[in-house]
């Protein structure tokens, strides 16, 4: 029963027309605990890893922005790798951008701050 409504909640029904695509979901479930990343996720890329070529989405703004978290490769490249992330897959971008958050908050995406700043309560 619990799965039930954990899926209704994931997946509306047809009614609400709100569909949930698997990268949404994964980035949603991958920051459960953090909801703020999920909410940054959708600012920064709307969940979207790949861009239309299947090629690792790169920022409108800055091309240096790489994935579903927008993870500025000039800045992040070299740390990510030392930690043994490559902001390149979906888990490695996931997993520096918490890195990001554990280190310093929201700061490292402060530019769409406009979007997100707000929607959720600070814990």
């Amino acid at each position: 029963m619990k799965h039930f409504i954990l899926a209704l909640l994931l997946f509306p029904v047809v009614g609400n027309a709100q569909v949930i695509t698997n990268a949404e979901w994964n980035v949603r479930e991958a920051f459960r605990d953090t909801p703020i990343l999920s909410i940054i996720a959708s600012c920064e890329s709307g969940y979207r890893h790949f861009d239309e070529q299947n090629k690792v989405l790169k920022g409108k703004e800055n091309p240096d922005d790489i994935g579903v978290m927008q993870i500025n490769r000039k800045y992040h490249e070299k740390e990510a790798y030392r930690l043994g992330f490559d902001i390149y897959t979906f888990e490695g971008n996931i997993g520096y951008a918490r890195y990001l958050y554990d280190t310093q908050g929201t700061a490292p995406w402060v530019h769409s701050s406009k979007c997100w700043k707000g929607q959720i309560a600070p814990a």
